[in-house]
This record gives structure tokens, C-alpha cells and sequence, in this order.
């Protein structure tokens, strides 16, 4: 993470809370910089729909794989 005030590219994270809007979980974050001492904040939260997509595809390839085994006769 960059400090936002001197652009330097190494933070030390202090504290870390975790928190929820609606159903959406996120995590706050504050981080102190290692050349200036700045202290300032990040808001971390997942992108809900592409870990939705990826979890998709996941079990779609874990599907055709599984299929794909006993087509072939291997055992599990």
C-alpha cells in the first residue's frame, strides 16, 4: 500500500477492524508510513459479483473434471 501524502511503498498496519453494510462485510484498516509517519485509513471489501463468478467457474470445472474422471474410469 502507498502512503496517499509521500508516495513511499512500505505501511505498517496498526490496528485492522472488521465491519458490515447490508450484507456486504469490509474491513477498515489503519496504516502508518514507514518514511513520513503519516497515519490515514483503508476500506477493503470484496467484489462481491467477481467472487461470485469465480466460485461459478469453480464448481463448473470441478463438474466437468469429476465427469471427465469416471468417463475415464478413475477412481477418486
Amino acid at each position: 500500500m502507498n502512503c496517499p501524502h509521500c508516495d513511499f511503498t512500505r505501511t505498517e498496519i496498526y490496528r485492522t477492524d472488521t465491519r458490515t453494510e447490508g450484507s456486504t462485510p469490509y474491513v477498515i484498516r489503519r496504516r502508518i508510513c514507514d518514511n513520513c509517519k503519516t497515519k490515514f485509513t483503508t476500506y477493503e471489501c470484496a467484489d462481491v459479483k467477481t467472487l461470485a463468478q469465480k466460485i461459478t467457474k469453480t464448481a463448473a470445472l470441478m463438474k466437468a473434471l469429476s465427469e471427465m474422471k469416471h468417463a475415464v474410469g478413475v477412481d477418486e
